[in-house]
């Protein structure tokens, strides 16, 4: 990381033996650049609207295996089978179900009259495209966690909230989602990192097309630092995406905190 912060203040190519001292010119380049722009654009969008579903379905898998229904290890096991499944085979797997005309995806829609969606062609399609397939891939990590989390939590609350006669969804405002606070933040600050360096999936997927429509800020480092060979530029851009993700985590952690505290 120190060679990298190092590297970042040079305008330096691996292929040509001269490094150039520019000192903070990569910064300043990179911070107006459209192309930059775009990614971090996406990378929030990709990580704020799927973590925030993935929260959602997971709690509700997690709420609804927390009732230990007949067979839940089975149940288990078949949530817990997408994450053992890479995000490039994810990604292909997709890209391979999105196609029109032949797509599993395209075949069912067409049962409802819509047909020939050009997911992966379409630069807003293919952003909830990866979205879709990200979701699918990382839900089972918050159900998991979450039903860790929910059975866990002490029983006495809630035998003193049934003494009381509180209704299930008033139980579950006031006791459940407050004792799961602290779950809740790890597992959210865990899903914002890796899912704000996201790499694999869209490789597999859409390889940041079309264009440079789904291209986050990892495949962005990716194409300065190993397709144009900009090293000293890939690492500049490395150290902005570091800070975001820093200011990002410090930010959730201690909005949750805060309301914890409330």
């Amino acid at each position: 990381m120190l060679y990298s912060l190092y590297l970042s203040l040079f305008d330096y190519n691996p292929m040509v033996p001269i490094k150039e001292f520019v000192g903070l010119n990569n910064y300043i380049k990179i911070l107006s650049d459209p192309e930059f722009a775009n990614a971090a654009y996406f990378s929030l969008f990709f990580t704020g609207i799927g973590v925030g579903i993935e929260f959602m379905f997971g709690l509700g898998i997690a709420l609804l295996l927390g009732t230990r229904p007949r067979g839940i290890s089975i149940f288990k096991v078949l949530i817990l089978l997408p994450m053992m499944v890479s995000e490039i085979v994810v990604g292909v797997t997709f890209m391979l179900m999105y196609q029109p005309g032949m797509g599993v995806i395209d075949y069912l829609l067409s049962l409802i009259g819509i047909r020939n969606l050009l997911w992966l062609s379409d630069p807003n399609l293919a952003r909830w495209a990866v979205l879709i397939a990200d979701i699918w891939n990382w839900t089972p990590f918050m159900a998991l966690v979450l039903l860790a989390g929910l059975e866990s939590l002490p029983t006495a609350p809630y035998e003193a909230a049934l003494i009381d006669g509180a209704t299930k969804f008033k139980t579950f405002i006031y006791i459940t989602l407050p004792l799961l606070k602290p779950v809740i933040t790890v597992a959210l600050l865990i899903r914002l990192i890796f899912s704000l360096r996201t790499f694999g999936l869209i490789v597999g997927l859409t390889a940041g097309g079309p264009g440079i429509a789904t291209r986050n800020l990892s495949y962005y480092i990716f194409m300065e630092a190993l397709r144009f060979w900009n090293i000293g530029y890939a690492s500049a851009a490395s150290w902005i995406f570091i800070i975001i993700v820093m200011l990002l985590g410090i930010y959730l952690t201690k909005l949750l905190m805060e309301k914890e505290m409330e």
